[in-house]
């Protein structure tokens, strides 16, 4: 199951929201939030698939995050992390895509360069490399959500694509096969879906790929191994999908993400990154944290 909130979860998240926004608490929040961390963070969301039927609603959200932050690239975020300050006046926001979706090249890709925004596209290898006739079975088999259709049947982007995006936008690896990371996993599926999938979009797209995305999000698709897998292999940063603003103190390679879809009303979006889920999720952050060994900054 691709890590997604269910229908129910986002329902009661959507009238909470609903009536945040009407009380002006989500705004409030937000304001609070941004005078407290002084505008030195980068919020990062991800969004999976953006099929036409959103395209409306998508560019509302658009116009909503350029009034509200600024586009981050990988050297806006690798001088964050080497300055400890965020160098823009509002507040930074990565835009992520998770799947390597086709939908994400003829629909969100235009859109991201019309707001000047940069995107961050995380591809899961073999997925873009499946015959096109196959690739609807490889999504059923690899829990990644079909909720459009092409009359052709091919349902990833293909490497001339994902190389004209990489020349503006940032290219990540997302595995080989969208695989959920597990204790179980041998060195040998490691290797097949951290360092294999990397040298492939480096060859396929000729540039270095410094920036990993875990599939899923729940405390057991994380494992020891697999970070160290990640940091070896040389990518720069990891993201994961359990909310918390980038700061300056956070590890590089657990940089937290807040799950945003295409169709989410403004308000919903808003009340998801106004802070408040950010306190909800303290202890999957914290058993995450202490699974993988790293540093304790979620105090």
């Amino acid at each position: 199951m691709q890590y997604t909130e269910n229908n129910a979860r986002i329902q009661m998240k959507k009238v909470v929201a609903f009536m945040f926004e009407h009380l002006f608490i989500n705004t409030a929040i937000k304001s609070i939030f941004n005078v407290v961390f002084k505008n030195n963070y980068i919020r990062v969301i991800n969004y999976h698939d953006t099929p036409e039927k959103n395209l409306k609603n998508f560019e509302k959200q658009l116009r909503y995050f350029s009034r509200e932050f600024t586009s981050v690239t990988f050297l806006d975020l690798l001088k964050f992390f080497e300055d400890k300050k965020w160098h823009k006046n509002k507040p930074g926001l990565i835009i992520s895509f998770d799947d390597g979706l086709r939908t994400n090249y003829d629909y969100a890709y235009p859109l991201l360069e019309k707001y000047d925004f940069c995107g961050w596209f995380f591809i899961p290898t073999d997925f873009v490399s499946t015959k096109q006739e196959k690739q609807k079975s490889f999504m059923k088999e690899n829990d990644i959500i079909l909720r459009c259709w092409y009359p052709d049947g091919r349902y990833a982007m293909n490497w001339n694509e994902i190389k004209e995006i990489s020349e503006r936008h940032i290219i990540g690896c997302h595995t080989s096969t969208h695989h959920r990371m597990s204790d179980d996993d041998t060195h040998e599926i490691l290797e097949r879906e951290i360092v294999t999938a990397k040298k492939k979009i480096e060859i396929e797209i000729g540039k270095e790929i410094k920036c990993f995305c875990w599939v899923g999000g729940e405390i057991e698709s994380y494992s020891k191994k697999a970070f160290d897998t990640i940091a070896e292999a040389g990518y720069v940063f990891s993201f994961m999908s359990n909310k918390y603003p980038v700061l300056p103190e956070c590890e590089p390679l657990k940089i937290q993400r807040t799950n945003i879809e295409s169709d989410f009303p403004i308000y919903l979006l808003k009340f998801k990154l106004s802070g408040i889920l950010d306190c909800l999720s303290i202890k999957e952050r914290r058993q995450i944290d202490t699974k993988v060994q790293l540093g304790n900054y979620l105090s």
